[in-house]
């Protein structure tokens, strides 16, 4: 704990009461980071964090201009909130300042405008070096540095700028300034909190799927990112998962480094519980996470997770009204089945994320075979993955008949066609779109309403063979 205490004289208003102290003394203190004793650090999965630390020092009496120094650079000064745990009848925020206006060249020079600098320059004469030193006033440092020597004005000049001090108001760090009314003396534990963009986490997920394409092992991780401007060390770590509505600017977002597969194995190391219409997941240790780093950890893992394989048509929007001409060659999407139950170390609230996809090859080294993003997912909810299109399946769609039946009546006739070159059979759904009142009124097939504008079929096509759909709709609108 470092407190730098003087004692000057100060005319003050009390903001929260307008009444005029005139000549009142006024003690300025600093407190600095290592005065802390707790700290939580809430990351939210769009852009920001809360961060709520706890610090003991030694408030004086009176009024008080404190320094409140290493909070994040990317602090929102409007979020702030601070609370004597010690004494919190006695002490009141009158005025609250965020520094930061942080020591750098650009700074100092620019504080420097219109007053006297020095230029040493190192000069060769004679095969030996002379070093001339000139004195000159600072007119800009704008899109370069202009300095008069008397009569003489040079931009840029060679050499290096020394200057006499640093100003007042520049500070080597980020600093929250209170000015306070404190009743009661001595050491006291303050709790502050605030809001900080440029804290951002994101879950990522691996899946790898056995030989047969019937289970998978899921591992979950949480990638977190800090570009806040401060380290949190030994810090309590939550997340939030969920849409969360804030009335500010449009947050950056950062971009996740991919996740290591070679990583070893470890226990899931947070605890998940609901929090408002949210999900809030507690880090189980206290962790640190220092300035510009991207920290990864264990959020789940699940072995032995039964998968299906689905082989998926989908025809375009309005195509059966439109109607098509010719045949229409297209692809069959790949797609991956599985359930967030509590069987087989699944069961929790997934957060929104990105999937990866694996299978080991016959060397047993393992290959990408796809990848799709999740959004917040409840426990219990089923996941639907598209990991690509199908090379082996092909299917061909064509519109065999139109009859008019009335000015708002037509039937339509179609055919699919499925191909499967795989040396196994395998199960197509083929989803069909149509809107208006539609009846299906002739089939090869059985098919299902799946929704008020989708027609499902779900057809088997046996290793190196064809099947082929036929149906005909009537629809009225």
């Amino acid at each position: 704990m470092r407190i730098h205490l003087t004692v000057p004289l100060l005319l003050l208003t009390s903001l929260t009461t307008g009444r005029l102290w005139g000549q009142a003394p006024v003690t300025q203190a600093h407190v600095d980071g290592d005065a802390q004793t707790d700290l939580m650090v809430t990351v939210y999965n769009n852009g920001y964090g809360l961060v709520r630390e706890v610090r003991r020092f030694v408030i004086p009496q009176g009024t008080v201009e404190l320094e409140f120094r290493d909070v994040a650079e990317q602090i929102d000064p409007t979020s702030v909130a601070f609370k004597s745990l010690t004494a919190p009848q006695d002490v009141g925020i009158l005025e609250q300042n965020y520094r930061y206006d942080l020591l750098s060249p650009e700074t100092l020079l620019s504080k420097y405008v219109g007053r006297t600098v020095r230029v040493e320059t190192l000069l060769l004469q004679n095969n030996s070096h002379r070093r001339e030193v000139r004195e000159g006033t600072l007119l800009s440092t704008n899109a370069g540095i202009i300095v008069r020597f008397g009569e003489q004005i040079v931009i840029n000049p060679a050499g290096s700028i020394t200057l006499a001090e640093v100003p007042p108001d520049l500070l080597a760090r980020p600093t929250l300034l209170w000015l306070l009314r404190n009743d009661r003396a001595g050491e006291q534990e303050v709790e502050t909190s605030y809001l900080t963009n440029g804290l951002n986490w994101k879950a990522d997920y691996v899946a790898v799927i056995n030989a047969e394409d019937t289970q998978l092992d899921l591992t979950g991780w949480v990638t977190l990112i800090n570009q806040s401007g401060a380290t949190y060390r030994n810090a309590q770590l939550k997340l939030v998962a969920g849409d969360v509505q804030r009335v500010q600017d449009e947050i950056r977002r950062l971009r996740v480094m991919p996740e290591a597969l070679a990583a070893a194995r470890e226990a899931p190391q947070f605890e998940e519980r609901a929090f408002f219409e949210y999900h809030l997941y507690t880090l189980n240790r206290r962790a640190t996470v220092a300035q510009r780093e991207t920290k990864q950890m264990t959020l789940l893992e699940g072995t032995g997770v039964p998968a299906r394989k689905r082989f998926m048509l989908e025809s375009p929007p309005w195509a059966l009204q439109a109607g098509i001409k010719g045949v229409e060659s297209r692809k069959l999407s790949v797609m991956l089945e599985f359930e967030n139950k509590k069987d087989h170390g699944l069961g929790i609230p997934l957060p929104q994320g990105r999937i990866r996809a694996y299978k080991a090859d016959t060397d047993g080294s393992l290959q990408l075979i796809g990848e799709d993003t999740i959004d917040h997912t409840p426990r219990d909810e089923r996941l639907r993955l598209k990991l690509g299109e199908a090379f082996d399946v092909l299917a061909e769609r064509s519109q065999t008949d139109f009859r008019r039946l009335a000015e708002r009546v037509t039937e339509l006739s179609y055919e699919v066609r499925l191909r499967n070159h795989k040396e196994t059979a395998i199960e197509a759904t083929i989803l069909e779109h149509v809107y208006g009142d539609w009846t299906v009124i002739r089939q090869s097939h059985p098919h299902q309403k799946r929704d008020a504008q989708t027609i499902e079929f779900t057809v088997p096509v046996a290793a190196g063979d064809e099947t082929v759909v036929t149906y005909t709709v009537r629809v009225a609108w």
